[in-house]
């Protein structure tokens, strides 16, 4: 639970994420050094030198007090104060009042206050704030206030920031070099992502491998393996369409020889839905073969996209109705293949009518990709959940009374649609029906 709550905020890019790695060591090191330079070395030190103050005070405070008049003890502290390099003025008519002045983060005023309140058994009043070079000193004595002005850099050690100043600007100058060293190593990893990417949607751009040697080996792998792949498509298109040809040539003929036959006009109609219904196979086959990348990919507007569909629809399903809600996606462009989505449509709406009367196209946005939906839900029997994956594989029918009268076809039209779907960087996939309580094909285009 608490993993998953973490992952939440932690940077999706693996770019992010070395940097991540990389400022994470550097981050700690910097703290705990500077952590122990100001809580050991830098108090330690004021504490130290602190001390060796106090005593000087308490020489000039016992040298005060022993003075015979109040004359003697005022031109001692001055005399005293001046050989130990301090501002020392005796006060007879000021009274101390004990109290401490520092900022937040003096962590030598803490030190230094701390050493004075403990060596110096009299009244003492510590000023750090009116001036941070000056430490301002009240010190009660039986002859007066002593107030003394002492140097910062006698307590403390000077300009201590200037190893921080120093560990920052390092700091930042290393991690500049590592983003840029992290830059031109994760740039072959994206190019080979983007390539990979494009492939998927149907599209071969030109991708040399570089970077280290496990990106080079996986950048050599992708490109071999997408050689293979494009032959086996062309293979599986040339075989395929070489196949229906050969049988186109058949089909022709016997279709005349029909129209030509005499006798029992039953027996002659049946075996001519039997050809019409081989070469409906056929077609499909050489659908199914075709390659869907053929065709160029453009950026299109949801706009041109509804206007598309909408003439679909009037021209081929004037009963099926149309809606839209895309008012999210007004700025966002989408790759798309026009000629392959309306293949595609066309599929899924001819399905749909076959075992539906009332068909609903609805064009809608995903709230949390922002990726374009478009639905076709109609009130047939549907299909059991179960028979969702068995439903796209190609040459596969659920028509359990295999009357192929009733049923003509090879299994191929959602096999297709998928394969658009998928040469787009889409997702085609089977629901239940909110709207019309029978089927819903969603058919999912990512924005670009």
């Amino acid at each position: 639970m608490i993993t998953h709550f973490i992952k939440r905020f932690l940077p999706k890019s693996l770019f992010a994420r070395t940097i991540l790695i990389v400022l994470t060591p550097i981050i700690l090191l910097e703290v705990s050094i500077g952590f122990v330079f100001i809580q050991r070395h830098y108090e330690q030190v004021a504490t130290q030198m602190s001390s060796s103050v106090s005593i000087q005070l308490n020489y000039i405070i016992r040298t005060v007090e022993n003075a015979t008049d109040q004359e003697s003890a005022e031109t001692f502290a001055h005399e005293m104060g001046k050989n130990l390099g301090f501002s020392v003025r005796l006060d007879k008519e000021k009274k101390v009042i004990p109290k401490t002045e520092y900022k937040l983060l003096d962590f030598s005023g803490r030190a230094i206050t701390k050493v004075f309140l403990n060596k110096i058994s009299k009244n003492i009043h510590c000023d750090f704030i009116s001036n941070w070079r000056v430490v301002s000193l009240g010190i009660q004595t039986t002859k007066g206030a002593l107030l003394i002005n002492i140097g910062r850099d006698e307590l403390a050690s000077a300009n201590p920031h200037q190893l921080l100043v120093l560990m920052v600007f390092l700091t930042v100058l290393l991690m500049m070099f590592s983003l840029i060293l992290l830059r031109n190593q994760i740039r072959p990893i994206i190019r080979l992502s983007t390539a990979a990417e494009a492939f998927g949607k149907g599209e071969s751009i030109e991708y040399q491998p570089s970077g280290s040697v496990e990106v080079r080996g996986a950048g050599l792998a992708f490109l071999n393996m997408r050689e293979r792949l494009q032959k086996q498509i062309t293979q599986r298109t040339e075989m395929l369409s070489a196949i229906s040809h050969d049988l186109k040539t058949p089909l022709t003929r016997l279709k005349l020889a029909l129209s030509l036959m005499e006798g029992n006009k039953a027996e002659v109609e049946e075996i001519k839905n039997d050809v019409d219904m081989m070469d409906k196979m056929v077609k499909e086959f050489l659908d199914f073969s075709k390659d869907q990348t053929l065709e160029q990919a453009k950026i299109h507007n949801v706009e041109e996209i509804y206007n598309t569909i909408s003439r679909i629809t009037a021209s081929k399903y004037p009963s099926a109705k149309l809606t839209s809600h895309l008012e999210k996606l007004d700025k966002e462009k989408i790759f798309m293949r026009p000629l392959s989505i309306e293949r595609a449509l066309q599929n899924i709406l001819d399905n749909a009518f076959r075992y539906a009367t009332n068909v609903l196209i609805d064009l809608n946005v995903d709230p949390e990709d922002l990726s374009l939906n478009i639905e076709i839900h109609d009130d047939g029997p549907g299909i059991p959940e179960k028979f969702y994956d068995l439903a796209l594989r190609p040459f596969s029918t659920l028509d359990h009374s295999r009357n192929q009268n009733e049923h003509a076809g090879a299994g191929l039209g959602l096999s297709i649609s998928l394969d658009i779907c998928t040469s787009h960087g889409g997702i085609l996939s089977l629901h239940k029906s909110s709207k019309l309580s029978g089927l819903m094909v969603r058919m999912k285009f990512p924005s670009s």
